[in-house]
């Protein structure tokens, strides 16, 4: 058992903010992420995926490529941090191979103040 964690978990969008209004930020894993720490033929089993956000997170997708298309895309579509901040994705158990690339797709809104709740 352990975490296999994508996207930006040191919160720091590589120095840029969010912005301000709706604003969306790309992240992506090539092939060498799972290369690392994986030998030829191990696969990783996904128990259960958590798609966590902050304060200002509105909506995420991540989408897992093997061979250069996408096999498997997940969606929260409604998020409210307050409400749960690593909403479940509901589905089954999925492999992670290795050379397997992830793209992230974080949705924002930033109205300019500090009282969102």
């Amino acid at each position: 058992m352990g975490l296999f964690l994508l996207g930006d978990p040191d919160i720091a969008l590589f120095g840029s903010g969010i912005g301000k209004g709706f604003s969306r930020h790309e992240f992506f894993c090539p092939g060498n992420c799972t290369d690392n720490g994986m030998d030829s033929g191990e696969e990783i089993t996904v128990m259960r995926e958590y798609l966590h956000m902050h304060k200002r997170g509105v909506r995420m997708t991540s989408r897992q490529i093997r061979e250069g298309g996408v096999i498997r895309e997940s969606t929260v579509n409604y998020f409210r941090h307050p409400q749960s901040g690593s909403p479940p994705v509901q589905q089954k158990p999925f492999k992670v191979k290795r050379g397997d690339a992830f793209e992230l797709s974080c949705y924002y809104h930033d109205s300019g103040t500090d009282d969102e709740k």
